[in-house]
C-alpha cells in the first residue's frame, strides 16, 4: 500500500516536471519569430554638416541641436535654441523674481527671495531653522512649465528644477526631500 502511494506521488512529480519543462525550458529553445517587414534601408546624406556643439579643436558632443530646436528646449549650458523656448525662459525668469512663501506643515514655513540681479535667499523657520543664499543662474526651460536653475552659495553648486503652476511655484525646500508649494507674497 505504501509502495503504491509512493508510485502515485512519483508519477505526479513526473507529470508536474514535464509540465514545467514545457512552460519554461522549451519556449526558451525555440527560434525567435522572423520579421515580416522589409529591413530598413539606410540612405547616405549628401554632405556632413559641421557640429554646432563642437569646440574650436573639432572635438564635440553629440549633435542634438536640430532635435532640441524642434522640441523647443535648450542644451544644458547653452542659450535657448528656439524662439518659443527663449520666450518661456524670459517669462519664467521674470516670474521667479520676488518673494515666495510656503507653509510646509508642523509649524514649519519657508521663504524664498529671488532678485533681478541674480541673487537668492532661502529662510526656513520652525523647530529647526536654516538659511541659504548666494547667486543663481537660469540654465534652461524644460517643457512648458519647468525652469532649471543652478544655485551657488554653498560648498558646491546645486541644480534645482522649479515648476510654475498658475500662481504657485513648486520648489525644493531647505528640508531634504521636501518640495514646497510656494505662493508669491
Amino acid at each position: 500500500m505504501a509502495l503504491r502511494k509512493l508510485k502515485t506521488v512519483a508519477a505526479r512529480f513526473a507529470v508536474f516536471g514535464a509540465f514545467l519543462l514545457g512552460l519554461v525550458v522549451l519556449p526558451a529553445c525555440s527560434k525567435p519569430p522572423q520579421p515580416t517587414q522589409e529591413p530598413v534601408k539606410i540612405v547616405a546624406k549628401e554632405e556632413p554638416q559641421p557640429n554646432p556643439n563642437s569646440d574650436q579643436r573639432g572635438q564635440g558632443s553629440l549633435n542634438v541641436g536640430p532635435i532640441a530646436d524642434r522640441l523647443g528646449v535648450a542644451l544644458a549650458g547653452s542659450a535657448p535654441k528656439s524662439k518659443a523656448a527663449k520666450e518661456l525662459t524670459e517669462k519664467y525668469t521674470a516670474a521667479l523674481v520676488g518673494t515666495w512663501s510656503a507653509d510646509l506643515g508642523n509649524g514649519v514655513t519657508e521663504e524664498l527671495t529671488y532678485t533681478a540681479d541674480g541673487t537668492y535667499t532661502a529662510t526656513l523657520k520652525g523647530p529647526m531653522p536654516a538659511g541659504a543664499g548666494g547667486k543663481y543662474v537660469v540654465l534652461e526651460v524644460i517643457g512648458t512649465q519647468v525652469l532649471k536653475i543652478e544655485l551657488h552659495g554653498g560648498d558646491k553648486p546645486r541644480t534645482v528644477k522649479v515648476v510654475f503652476a498658475d500662481d504657485e511655484l513648486l520648489h525644493p525646500s531647505l528640508q531634504p526631500g521636501i518640495t514646497g508649494v510656494f505662493r508669491k507674497k
